[in-house]
């Protein structure tokens, strides 16, 4: 499993646009946990980032794997518990076991959750080698997404 390094928003929340989102959770909390949620989609991140408040974590959303990539790359010591929840189709000629390899190829271990439209065997095989933690297929159910996250986070911690 892998140990979280994530950085913590400057403000609660943040859009991948990164103007700040005043529905953050409170990420200033030293136990608190973050979920970096990565999709291009706007309403699957909106709606992803209302459920995993309501649970008590913090979340700070991404459009791209650049944008997130980068933002870990650049507080590589920020040294808060934190998982990603990435949407394996994301644009640019990218997806989610791609996101798995860069991050890897930088040093930054952070648990992963992968969403898919459809999670085979073979997806779940690449992405269980490639480190995820879990691969869940649309459609989501609430509990099976808070649970994966939390086990993620168990298991880096």
């Amino acid at each position: 499993m892998r140990t979280a390094a994530c950085a913590r928003p400057a403000q609660n929340g943040a859009r991948s646009d990164d103007a700040p989102d005043p529905g953050g959770g409170d990420v200033h909390s030293a136990e608190a946990s973050l979920v970096l949620v990565v999709s291009d989609d706007a309403a699957l991140r909106r709606s992803l980032a209302l459920l995993l408040r309501a649970s008590g974590l913090a979340t700070q959303d991404f459009a791209s794997s650049t944008a997130v990539l980068k933002s870990l790359v650049a507080t590589p010591a920020a040294r808060r518990r934190c998982c990603l929840l990435v949407d394996h189709h994301l644009p640019g000629g990218t997806d989610g076991l791609r996101l798995l390899q860069d991050l890897a190829a930088v040093a930054v271990t952070v648990p992963v959750v992968l969403l898919a439209d459809w999670a085979s065997l073979e997806l779940r095989r690449r992405a269980g080698a490639a480190g995820a933690a879990a691969v869940l297929q649309k459609p989501l159910l609430q509990d099976s997404i808070v649970q994966a996250i939390s086990d993620a986070l168990a298991g880096a911690g």
